[in-house]
């Protein structure tokens, strides 16, 4: 480990806000409860969804198919993969799709 690191995290700005990346989340989703297209894109619509209803219209499909998968996003802070939650002062989608 570099010796300058404890420094530089040290100095890490607090206001940067972070964000879980979709395509290891989808991964960690997949381990947990298998995978599929339809999962897939279910979740990915749930996460790329500007606005609230839109979000729990996408939660309710991934609900009826299954409990477990739907409790496993919903128990995660929203603020950190939902994008209707992100704060509109990000300066660039850092996704790589909007």
């Amino acid at each position: 480990m570099c010796r300058d690191c404890n420094k530089f995290f040290l100095e890490f700005p607090t206001h940067i806000e972070h964000r879980f990346c979709l395509r290891h989340l989808n991964n960690n989703f997949k381990k947990t409860f298998g995978g599929g297209v339809m999962f897939k894109d279910l979740m990915m619509g749930a996460a790329k969804a500007t606005y609230e209803q839109l979000w729990k219209h996408k939660m309710k499909q991934i609900k009826d198919i299954n409990k477990a998968a739907y409790h496993w996003l919903y128990n995660l802070e929203r603020n950190i993969w939902c994008k209707y939650v992100f704060s509109h002062l990000m300066k660039a989608c850092l996704w790589g799709f909007y």
